[in-house]
C-alpha cells in the first residue's frame, strides 16, 4: 500500500474521469484513476463508479433517493436495474453507504466513518475494504454481520469469499475450506460469528440472532441447530467451541471458543492480546466465596446427625474424595456428588455447606434460586445455565473441585406442573434443565431446603445424599448460647432455651444484637438484656385494621 496517496486527490480524480465519460460507454483504459481505486478499495470498476459518483453528491450536500440512483447508475453503467440496486446494497452492507430516510424516501450518501476516514486520510479506508490479517477480517465480518436488519445466504457468502480471498493463509479460513466451504456455508457463517464476538465484543455468540438475522434455509439452519445439541458440530467434538448459556427451551445456546479454540482459531493474532480475550471468555460472573472468606463457626448437632455430619467432611477431604470418584467407571456420566440438606428453617444448612467448604479448602459458587428468576421469556433458563457454565470455569482454575450451593431451591425442585401459562412453562423448562445437568454433574453440588414434600420423584433420584435438619435438643441449643457468649451459665441458657425455643439462626441473631448493645455500653444485666433481645426475635403478627378513605 503506497503512504503518499492522497484519498481525497484520487477520489476527484476518478470523478472527473467519471463524468468525462459519463455520456459514452466507459473505456476503462482510459480511467487510470477509477480502476487504481477500484484495485485500492477491492471493488469492481461500477461498483467504484457508483460509489464515487454517490460521494461527490454527498459532498455537495445533495441526497437521491433509492429509485434516482438506479435509474441513472442503469443509464451510466448499461445494466439492469435489478443489477444496480443489488450494487448499491452491497456497498451498504461493506458499511461504505449508508441509509437515510427524508420525508418517507430512502437515500444514499457517504457512510460517516467512511466520510471521516476520507477526511482525514487514513490509510485504514483500504484496509476495511481489503481485510488482510485476522484482526481486520474479522472487524469487518463483524460490522457487517452485526450491523444489518438481516442478510440473506447470497450476501453472507459474498463477505465470505471477500474475506477469505485476502486470507488463505489464516487458520481459521483454512480450517473453514477444508470442512466447511463448499456444502456448510451456515457452520462458516456460524463459526466466523462466534470468533468475530470473541475479539470484537469479548463474549459468546447468541445462536437466536443467527436464527432471526442470517436468512439461511430453514432446513439447514434446523441441522446445525440438531448439531450442536448433540454435540456433533465439529468445532464442538474438536473442544474449540462450548456452550455457554442461552435460551433452553427453544435451543437458542450461547457459544464461545475455548481456550483451546482460541489457541486453534485466533492464533494470528498477538498472545497479549490473546491472554486478554481468554481471560474475558472465561470470566466466572458469579460471586465466588473462598475458603479463607469464610468465618469459622462451630455447630452443635447431637447423635446419629452428628456422624453423619462427620462422614461428609472426610468424604469431602480433596484426597479421600478424588479416591471416591476413581470408583466410578470411565465411562460413567454423573463422578461428582450430589447432596440435599432438608429440614427446619434456621437449623444451619447453609452454616454447614459453608463449613464443609472452609474445613476442605474448597471456593463456593454460592446462588440463590431467586436470582436466576427473570420475568423475560428465556433469560431464566439462560441464567441458570450460565451458573453451571461459570461452575465449570471455576473447576477448570481450582486446585480442589468447588462446591456449587443452590440456597432454598424449593422452587426448582418442586412436582412438575401441568403448563397453563408461561410461568408454569418457564419452571418447567428450568426443572429440565436442572434435571439434566444433575445427570452429568462432576463436582460438588449442594442443595438446601426447607420442604421436601412436594419434590419431584426425578430429584428425589438425583440427590446422592439426603440429610434432614431437625430443631437441636435444648443441650445442643444450650452449648450454641455459652460458645457465643462468653461467660454466660449454661443454667441461664437452658431458661433462654427452654423460654423462648429460638432456633439457631434466631441465636446467632440475638447474640449479634447483643455484642451492638455492649458496643453502644448499654448497662443492663446479662440475662435480663438477652431476654428483652429474645422477646422481640419472636413476635406475634398484629392485624391492623384497615380503614378506607383519608
Amino acid at each position: 500500500m503506497e503512504n503518499n496517496i492522497d484519498i481525497r486527490s484520487l477520489l476527484s480524480s476518478a470523478q472527473h474521469e467519471i463524468q468525462r465519460n459519463s455520456l459514452t460507454v466507459f473505456n476503462w483504459e482510459e480511467m487510470k484513476y477509477t480502476v487504481k481505486l477500484a484495485s485500492l478499495m477491492g471493488l469492481t470498476e461500477s461498483q467504484v463508479v457508483i460509489f464515487v459518483w454517490i460521494y461527490y453528491k454527498s459532498e455537495q450536500g445533495i441526497l437521491l433517493p433509492e429509485s434516482d440512483w438506479v435509474k441513472l447508475f442503469s443509464k451510466f453503467l448499461d445494466e439492469s436495474n435489478r443489477i444496480v440496486r443489488g450494487k448499491l446494497r452491497d456497498l451498504k452492507l461493506m458499511g461504505l453507504l449508508q441509509m437515510v430516510n427524508i420525508k418517507y424516501m430512502t437515500c444514499y450518501s457517504i457512510s460517516d466513518d467512511v466520510q471521516n476516514r476520507i477526511d482525514n486520510n487514513d490509510m485504514s479506508f483500504f484496509e476495511v475494504m481489503n481485510p488482510k490479517g485476522l484482526q481486520s477480517a474479522l472487524s469487518v465480518f463483524h460490522k457487517q454481520a452485526f450491523n444489518h436488519d438481516e442478510m440473506t445466504e447470497a450476501e453472507a457468502s459474498q463477505l465470505i469469499n471477500r474475506i477469505f480471498a485476502y486470507n488463505m493463509d489464516l487458520e481459521l479460513v483454512k480450517f473453514s475450506f477444508e470442512h466447511f466451504i463448499y456444502h456448510e456455508n451456515e457452520s462458516v457463517l456460524l463459526l466466523l460469528s462466534i470468533c468475530a464476538k470473541a475479539i470484537i465484543d469479548n463474549e459468546p455468540f447468541n445462536f437466536g440472532y443467527y436464527v432471526q438475522n442470517f436468512r439461511f434455509n430453514k432446513n439447514g439452519i434446523d441441522r446445525l441447530r440438531k448439531q450442536i445439541h448433540q454435540s456433533e458440530w465439529l468445532p464442538i467434538e474438536l473442544g474449540w467451541v462450548e456452550l455457554d448459556g442461552g435460551n433452553h427451551m427453544e435451543f437458542n445456546p450461547l457459544l464461545k471458543l475455548t481456550s483451546k479454540g482460541i489457541d486453534h482459531l485466533l492464533q494470528e493474532i498477538d498472545p497479549f492480546e490473546l491472554d486478554f480475550i481468554r481471560k474475558k471468555l472465561g470470566m466466572i460472573k458469579l460471586p465466588v466465596l473462598h475458603p479463607q472468606e469464610i468465618k469459622t463457626t462451630e455447630l452443635f448437632f447431637e447423635g446419629a446427625f452428628e456422624e453423619e455430619v462427620k462422614k461428609l467432611y472426610k468424604l469431602l477431604e480433596p484426597e479421600r474424595f478424588s479416591e471416591f470418584q476413581q470408583l466410578f467407571e470411565e465411562n460413567e456420566r454423573m463422578k461428582g456428588l450430589t447432596i440435599l440438606f432438608h429440614g427446619v428453617p434456621g437449623s444451619g444448612k447453609t452454616e454447614l455447606a459453608l463449613q464443609l467448604a472452609k474445613q476442605t479448602g474448597r471456593p463456593v459458587l454460592k446462588l440463590q434460586i431467586s436470582d436466576i428468576l427473570s420475568k423475560w421469556v428465556g433469560d431464566s433458563e439462560s441464567n441458570l445455565k450460565r451458573v453451571f457454565a461459570d461452575y465449570r470455569r471455576l473447576t477448570l482454575r481450582s486446585d480442589v473441585l468447588p462446591i456449587l450451593l443452590l440456597n432454598e431451591c424449593d422452587q426448582l425442585i418442586g412436582k412438575r406442573m401441568n403448563i397453563e401459562n408461561s410461568l408454569d412453562q418457564m419452571f418447567n423448562g428450568l426443572q429440565n434443565l436442572l434435571l439434566e445437568e444433575m445427570e452429568s454433574f462432576n463436582g460438588i453440588l449442594i442443595g438446601t431446603t426447607n420442604l421436601t414434600q412436594n419434590m419431584d420423584d426425578a430429584f428425589e433420584r438425583r440427590w446422592a445424599l439426603k440429610l434432614r435438619f431437625e430443631t437441636p435438643n435444648v443441650n445442643a441449643l444450650s452449648k450454641i448460647w455459652t460458645d457465643l457468649i462468653p461467660g454466660l451459665s449454661l443454667e441461664v441458657a437452658k431458661k433462654l432455651v427452654l423460654d423462648f425455643q429460638l432456633s439457631p439462626a434466631e441465636i446467632y441473631n440475638v447474640v449479634r444484637r447483643y455484642k451492638i448493645d455492649q458496643f453502644l455500653g448499654v448497662n443492663t444485666e446479662m440475662g435480663e438484656n438477652l431476654r428483652s433481645l429474645c422477646s422481640s426475635e419472636k413476635y406475634n403478627e398484629v392485624k391492623v385494621k384497615s380503614v378506607i378513605g383519608f
